[in-house]
């Protein structure tokens, strides 16, 4: 697949990520959640900041913001910038155990 052009590889991993949202279904969980989201979203008017996820998290959801647009924080200027907050997020965690 290596060798297919970008548009093949990227219609396919838009369909594998739509039959994977069509197929998962969370439970609900009885911690506190970490989300590292874009601060461009299309969804905040329908699902709240936390994206949906304060629907089944009992202790509440720990937004990060990274500059972005939404479904693109893998790119030049937004990846480095989660990477940053993900190891400072890690690395509090990791201090307090």
């Amino acid at each position: 697949t290596r060798h297919l052009p970008y548009e093949e590889r990227y219609a396919r991993a838009h369909q594998a990520n739509i039959r994977a949202a069509d197929n998962y279904w969370p439970e609900p969980y009885s911690g506190r959640l970490s989300l590292f989201r874009a601060n461009v979203q299309i969804l905040d008017w329908h699902f709240s900041r936390a994206l949906g996820w304060q629907t089944i998290v009992k202790d509440g959801v720990e937004i990060t913001t990274i500059p972005g647009l939404f479904g693109n924080l893998f790119n030049q200027h937004s990846g480095p910038l989660l990477a940053e907050q993900v190891k400072a997020h890690l690395s509090r965690l990791q201090s307090n155990l």
